[in-house]
């Protein structure tokens, strides 16, 4: 059950990075670094929402593989959420599928979008671990 849990925990927190990411990037839409608190709150909820999707659709999935096959550790989090990242870039731009438009369009969004899945990853492998040392260290 405290797996169940902390995995839970790690899940809810990990897209936080990703919409945060998403509101300081995002100037034309009233983000940025220079933006108004308020701006950069409202962004990152918007981006959380969407984010939290993504890491339904791909991220859970990914992490019910590895943790049946492997273990779940910083290099499997950290990979698995380039791999979502990834997979999020190349749904963003998906406007014109396996075109040269669609594939410099992916080269274009991925350093982004993997530094930001990487992100998203070990900070769901840090929520993860601090939860189950948390759980341990009270039993």
């Amino acid at each position: 059950m405290q797996d169940k849990l902390a995995s839970t925990v790690g899940f809810l927190v990990a897209p936080a990075v990703a919409g945060t990411a998403f509101a300081l990037s995002s100037p034309a839409l009233g983000g940025g670094l220079s933006a108004s608190f308020s701006s950069i709150a409202g962004l990152s909820a918007l981006g959380y929402v969407w984010a939290l999707g993504f890491t339904g659709i791909f991220g859970l999935p990914l992490f019910l593989l590895v943790r049946r096959y492997w273990s779940i550790n910083l290099f499997s989090s950290v990979g698995g959420g380039v791999m979502v990242g990834l997979a999020v870039a190349a749904v963003l731009v998906s406007g014109e599928f396996f075109t040269t438009r669609w594939l410099s369009a992916l080269v274009e969004a991925s350093p982004f979008s993997l530094v930001t899945g990487a992100l998203s990853g070990a900070a769901f492998w840090l929520v993860r671990t601090l939860c189950l040392t948390k759980a341990s260290s009270e039993l």
